[in-house]
């Protein structure tokens, strides 16, 4: 076999190789167009994962990394046996991130868990970085958040997320007089109510005398 030849053969598998690498690529481009990708961080990570549209009932199957779907609301069932599943109702075009920890349900599985630490170690650090990458883009946002929870004798001020990352804000107190107060006290700091969206919740009176 002369140099040449092994010189001319090389280079057309290489060739070859760039070819099915971009054909490939190409593929996936189109197979992937108009879906979002959802970043699945699952604990254990050879657990299975279904998406299944509300809407059409269309079933997409995956696991830990990256799954694409078509955008829309979706039930999210995340299982591995002798684990607890993991289940949500999600909306993937305002929140593509899921993470699903999944706790032991028998022995073996506990005894799996123990062998695997690292992956529930990994999650939980990457859930923390999520976290933070939330808070702070909720409080350039939403500046009012970073300054929750706000509380008088008669009234508190604390706010919560909602599924599609939305914060809320929420007024509790029994007294309409102090529903008012708590409002004035929100615009007295700068805050625009109208950046908000701001629910009421009663309470009992801490202050009221218990019969």
């Amino acid at each position: 076999m002369s140099k040449q030849y092994i010189i001319r053969t090389t280079v057309i598998l290489a060739v070859l190789a760039v070819a099915c690498s971009i054909g490939y690529n190409i593929y996936l481009s189109f197979e992937h167009a108009d879906k979002t990708a959802i970043t699945l961080v699952t604990a254990p990570t050879d657990a299975t994962a279904i998406f299944t549209n509300t809407a059409t009932k269309k079933v997409t199957k995956g696991s830990h990394g990256t799954v694409y779907v078509e955008p829309g609301v979706y039930d999210i069932l995340v299982e591995k046996k002798g684990f607890n599943s993991y289940k949500k109702t999600q909306d993937i075009s305002k929140n593509n991130t899921v993470i699903a920890e999944l706790s032991p349900q028998t022995k073996e599985a506990v005894d799996w868990v123990k062998r695997h630490q690292d992956q529930y170690n990994k999650l939980e650090a990457f859930a923390g970085k999520k976290s933070l990458e939330y808070n702070k883009s909720v409080t350039n946002k939403y500046p009012l958040i970073g300054v929750l929870p706000l509380k008088d004798p008669y009234y508190s001020i604390g706010h919560y997320k909602k599924d599609n990352g939305e914060p809320v804000v929420v007024i509790t107190t029994e007294s309409p007089q102090y529903r008012y107060i708590a409002t004035r006290r929100i615009t007295s700091m700068g805050y625009k109510l109208s950046d908000y969206r701001i629910e009421y919740k009663d309470f009992q009176n801490p202050l009221k005398e218990k019969k």
